[in-house]
């Protein structure tokens, strides 16, 4: 049945003519319209008779949606589940589809633009309107551009990168709590130096008109020659605010012509003028913690009704703390000795949800307080969801008993915060050993993470569907 679009993104998309992979002219009809139009969803072209690739199962209160859309009007082709364990499509009650992957629209697809699944609450809240758009492609003819529905963006998805450092800057200590947080950027301990101005001495007028008179002889002490005024200046480095004082000197306008000589002071280039001469106070150094980032090219998929998360899975956080790991649809561990994903037994948490990769995500739950760095991440020192007695942070206690971070793709409307979606973007296994924590160099924290997404190694991790047509 076709639906008025119910959200703005289908219009934008479909006026601006996204172009995902491939296009090409849409086939005109040139005989008797077109009533009719069978769908199937397959998985890869290379072998076409299997089940939609990478494709995971709907999670509970979750549901997949087949839309078309053109300029004005989508057409919902229906609802489906799927399980990747039993390759098998499903309905809305969790029943076995009659039609399994086959799908029918009333009408000639090619009067549409574009083809997207999407992801609903089960039961859908909006029935009038798409969830997140998880896959999609331009509405082509199959005979010559076969149509692969796949995740938006996903070519600049690939090359996007991370990196985590393990500080905790909320408790206002750079060398306390290391290994009970997750930041997105990287870190480092950097030095600076301020010159104080309020230990003056040798402050002193010279008169430069009558040079045979020795310069000391106008040496008097501050508080006979200047109105000073104090000032705490306050200079921001990093997340640190240095405070230093400074003095303002204002000048003596009055010149007299008998001793002692009170004269002007000026800052001219002239020599024969009175200058003003002072000392000022030794320089004060410091270090400051710094936080920065690169440009991660991690694309924004808000438009899409979607959203990252970090997440850590570890032995040391207890199994009921949040809930368990979901794991992606394709094969994670090639042997037991070489998992990809150490920790997986233990509990999850998260440091939220974020948009942005270059700004802050959506919440410090778990942090001191306010003096956190400007991208994604969390501190874990209050408020944790179990007792936090004899809490060690996210790193084993004994050398190997190691977790892992990793940051998934969200769609806004999930139904759970206990898991995570089981979309993988970028994972690291965490540190087995606090030494590993710090490059005594130039104490650095920082840990490149991998990227998991298609052609990136694991190859078409993500998501595919093939579509074949047939129109009657």
């Amino acid at each position: 049945m076709t639906k008025r679009v119910g959200r703005v993104l289908i219009i934008v998309l479909a006026v601006s003519g996204l172009t995902f992979y491939f296009s090409c002219t849409q086939p005109k009809d040139i005989l008797t319209p077109v009533s009719r139009s069978d769908l199937y969803l397959w998985g890869n072209d290379l072998e076409p008779r299997l089940k939609p690739q990478n494709m995971p199962t709907n999670p509970d209160g979750m549901i997949y949606e087949l839309w078309v859309v053109n300029d004005n009007d989508t057409a919902s082709l229906g609802k489906f589940g799927y399980s990747q364990d039993s390759l098998k499509f499903y309905d809305e009650n969790g029943n076995e589809r009659p039609d399994s992957n086959h799908f029918a629209l009333d009408g000639d697809i090619f009067h549409y633009s574009q083809i997207f699944v999407s992801i609903e609450t089960n039961p859908d809240t909006l029935p009038e309107s798409p969830g997140p758009i998880m896959l999609i492609d331009d509405v082509t003819d199959p005979s010559a551009n076969q149509i692969k529905l796949r995740f938006p963006l996903s070519d600049s998805l690939w090359i996007a990168v991370a990196e985590f450092n393990m500080e905790t800057p909320s408790d206002s200590d750079a060398n306390a709590n290391d290994g009970f947080g997750i930041w997105f950027s990287s870190y480092s301990e950097k030095s600076g130096a301020v010159r104080d101005t309020t230990k003056l001495d040798s402050v002193r007028l010279v008169y430069m008109e009558d040079s045979t008179l020795p310069q000391d002889t106008f040496t008097w002490w501050i508080d006979t020659i200047v109105n000073d005024t104090t000032y705490n200046i306050v200079g921001v480095y990093g997340l640190d605010t240095i405070g230093h004082l400074v003095v303002r000197f204002d000048s003596v306008l009055q010149k007299d012509t008998t001793w002692p000589y009170t004269v002007m002071v000026d800052k001219g280039v002239d020599p024969n003028v009175t200058r003003f001469f002072y000392t000022v106070g030794d320089s004060t150094t410091f270090t400051f913690e710094n936080f920065s980032q690169i440009d991660y090219g991690i694309p924004n998929y808000s438009a899409y009704g979607w959203k990252y998360k970090g997440w850590i899975v570890s032995p040391e956080v207890p199994v009921h703390a949040v809930g368990k790991i979901t794991l992606p649809a394709y094969t994670i561990n090639s042997n037991p000795t070489d998992s990809l994903i150490p920790g997986i037994e233990g509990g999850l948490l998260t440091t939220g949800t974020f948009a942005d990769a270059t700004a802050p995500d959506d919440g410090n739950l778990y942090s001191l307080g306010p003096r956190v760095p400007p991208f994604p991440g969390e501190d874990f020192l209050t408020n944790l969801p179990f007792p936090a007695s004899g809490w060690q942070g996210l790193l084993p206690r004994a050398t190997g008993n190691s977790g892992t971070i990793f940051i998934t793709l969200e769609p806004d409307n999930f139904v759970t915060d206990t898991t995570n979606f089981p979309l993988f973007v970028l994972l690291k296994p965490l540190p087995s050993s606090r030494e590993y924590l710090q490059d005594y160099s130039d104490h650095i924290y920082e840990f490149t993470m991998k990227n998991l997404t298609p052609t990136n190694r694991l190859t078409d991790s993500f998501p595919m569907i093939v579509v074949e047509i047939e129109r009657f």
